[in-house]
């Protein structure tokens, strides 16, 4: 990313930030007590000029905001080519939707008053600029849906997939009611025949790991 000044900064998957100057590396950007800028990979930074920020999202799932006049200024300490710095906010998207316990931030876009994050897990939330309030938008699987079957009395459908989520969905209110992750990659799912259970509540799915799961559909949720 260019700077204002020709000075460029680029990511690094060790979750620190290079200030370049002239085609060479200027500074290494890595917070207080040598934690880096994130945990894993730096997927995406992002230049706001209207609030003269840096704001920047990773493999950890945080969403974190710099100081652009100092990052522009950061320079060697001590003949090591290290500066740090620490972040003006920081917000994670890891548990704000229900049933993923972790994100990783793929990309953001600036709105009006907003950020709309891009979750490489599966989910599309929206930050608020001056609350830092963070809330799911719309939330699919994060890979290739395996599976998939519908409720034989109601509008409901159940998905599974690579992700290792079973999901449940009210498919004419274009609702997701339920989400769990798992820690294999789901390869099937099915709906119980009303023969095996006749108020249509029961809902099996296998995994990659040679696990099955029974459900209990309890109202808008599974148990």
């Amino acid at each position: 990313m260019y700077l204002m000044d020709g000075q460029v900064i680029s990511t690094t998957e060790s979750g620190r930030l290079l200030v370049w100057e002239g085609g060479l590396i200027k500074t290494e950007v890595q917070r207080p007590g040598g934690q880096p800028i994130h945990a894993g990979t730096i997927d995406t930074v992002v230049l706001d000029e209207a609030s003269q920020q840096i704001i920047t999202g990773g493999d950890d799932g945080f969403v974190r905001t710099w100081d652009l006049a100092t990052l522009m200024e950061a320079d060697r300490s001590d003949d090591l080519p290290i500066f740090e710095l620490e972040p003006i906010s920081e917000v994670s998207l890891a548990g704000v939707e229900a049933g993923r316990e972790s994100a990783r931030v793929q990309a953001l876009l600036k709105g009006d008053g907003h950020w709309l994050v891009q979750d490489a897990q599966g989910s599309l939330y929206r930050l608020e600029t001056d609350t830092k309030q963070a809330r799911p938008l719309l939330g699919f699987h994060a890979g290739p849906v395996h599976g998939i079957d519908t409720c034989p009395v109601s509008h409901s459908a159940v998905t599974c997939g690579q992700d290792g989520t079973v999901r449940l969905w009210d498919y004419v209110g274009k609702a997701l009611l339920y989400s769990r992750r798992f820690g294999a990659a789901a390869t099937c799912v099915t709906w119980a025949d009303r023969a095996l259970d006749e108020e249509a509540r029961t809902i099996a799915a296998g995994f990659a790991d040679g696990m099955l799961r029974v459900f209990r559909r309890c109202k808008d949720d599974l148990v």
